[in-house]
């Protein structure tokens, strides 16, 4: 084992299960904030850059600690095996309707999409708004996944402390954050290419990758505390958060993501106090994190089916996602009882 793993928590693989419904929630932001009642714009985006930092950082730790080494490999064709089947088949459908209603079909956005490179197609072409420019997000975790692992070893074999891995990603997070900065003051760049860009948002998964690591400080652990005995604490972090995008543009593109990001990772910290959240059967995190995936990529379905009815915003975001919900949530159940019901079969074979 390697010897520098002492520098690194001692922290439990099993993540809290309010961690699945917080990324069901950010789904959720994701869809209020692209339908007619903008509620939530700009809140799910960097909920999923968190979150996706905080948990991947996580199993890493808990990997390294217990072999002294990264599966990289296994941890790729396991993420790939779960996003790439479903987003195809989403793609698939989307042409079929542009084909059938002779609509324009874009083929550098198809590929774009199929090769997880949304957000640089939205960052040079205005960020449009249509069906598929919303994978975007989709594009940059798979971007993360990809370059992640690689910088935590470096971390890890480098750093002879956690106090030098948190150093070292906090210099990185300011060097983003000056980067797009220049970017901006000196318009060397669109806000499309400064919203949509791996190299200007990657800041945000550092942050969550740099609480996961410092999770069990005697910090964060106070605030846990604070957070189990006063569980108003947690609603008030949230109602600082929704403040969040109403900076200032410009404050917003520079240091605003990682203020955002920041209180979003303290809202992560203060949530650990609320571990035993479940709902009954979608308390299983697998097939929560089923729903909140096909949500994610059908949601624009969804403002469709909203806007079919003659109503306000509000009920029309409120049918449109109900719909929506009840049929990604009975297609998953019975997705994951067919995948239980072979595995049982398997067994008597």
């Amino acid at each position: 084992m390697n010897a520098k793993v002492n520098a690194l928590p001692d922290i439990p693989l099993r993540l809290p299960p309010v961690l699945s419904w917080l990324r069901l929630l950010a789904v959720l932001l994701v869809f209020s904030g692209h339908s007619k009642t903008l509620f939530g714009r700009g809140h799910g985006a960097i909920f999923f850059m968190v979150l996706s930092g905080y948990t991947f950082t996580r199993f890493f730790i808990k990997e390294w600690s217990e072999t002294g080494k990264l599966r990289i490999r296994r941890f790729l064709s396991k993420r790939l095996s779960k996003l790439v089947p479903a987003l195809l088949i989403v793609l698939a459908i989307n042409l079929i309707i542009k084909i059938w209603h002779h609509h324009p079909v874009d083929e550098t956005q198809f590929l774009s999409v199929a090769t997880f490179t949304t957000n640089y197609f939205n960052a040079l072409n205005g960020h449009p708004n249509n069906g598929l420019a919303h994978l975007w997000t989709l594009s940059l975790v798979m971007q993360f996944y990809l370059v992640w692992p690689f910088l935590f070893l470096l971390l890890v074999n480098y750093c002879r402390s956690l106090k030098q891995i948190t150093i070292a990603l906090s210099l990185v997070i300011l060097a983003v954050i000056a980067y797009r900065s220049v970017l901006l003051y000196f318009a060397l760049a669109t806000n499309a290419y400064i919203f949509n860009s791996f190299e200007t948002r990657v800041d945000c998964f550092l942050i969550g990758a740099l609480f996961a690591f410092n999770i069990e400080c005697s910090l964060f652990q106070k605030i846990r505390q604070l957070a189990f005995k006063y569980k108003w604490s947690v609603f008030m972090t949230m109602v600082v958060i929704t403040f969040m995008t109403s900076l200032p543009l410009i404050m917003r593109n520079s240091v605003g993501f990682d203020l955002h990001a920041f209180l979003i990772g303290l809202f992560i910290v203060q949530l650990g106090a609320l571990d035993d959240l479940s709902f009954g059967i979608l308390g299983h995190s697998e097939l929560l994190s089923d729903i909140t995936y096909w949500f994610y990529l059908l949601h624009p379905w969804g403002n469709t089916l909203g806007d079919m009815i003659k109503m306000n915003p509000y009920a029309q975001f409120l049918f449109g996602g109900t719909i929506l919900l009840m049929c990604v949530t009975l297609f998953c159940y019975t997705l994951k009882e067919a995948r239980l019901s072979s595995k049982v079969s398997n067994l008597f074979r």
